[in-house]
């Protein structure tokens, strides 16, 4: 059975074109899924090397309001 938008139907339902193509989205779901994890690895790696370089800044007094 595969269900679609909540409906179900049968594999011999399906014309092969429409296997073809439920194939075809499962493959970009599963791309989807690898690049999401990546974007995620990376935001993390960025979070850390900049937290990394802001600790090795030199100390500055705070800035004066000027008023």
């Amino acid at each position: 059975m595969i269900t679609i938008d909540g409906v179900a139907y049968s594999q011999a339902e399906l014309s092969d074109t429409t296997k073809q193509q439920l194939g075809n989205v499962r493959l970009v779901d599963q791309e989807l899924a690898q690049l999401h994890a990546k974007s995620q690895l990376a935001q993390a790696a960025r979070a850390a090397f900049a937290l990394g370089v802001k600790q090795n800044l030199p100390k500055r007094a705070p800035a004066s309001s000027g008023a």
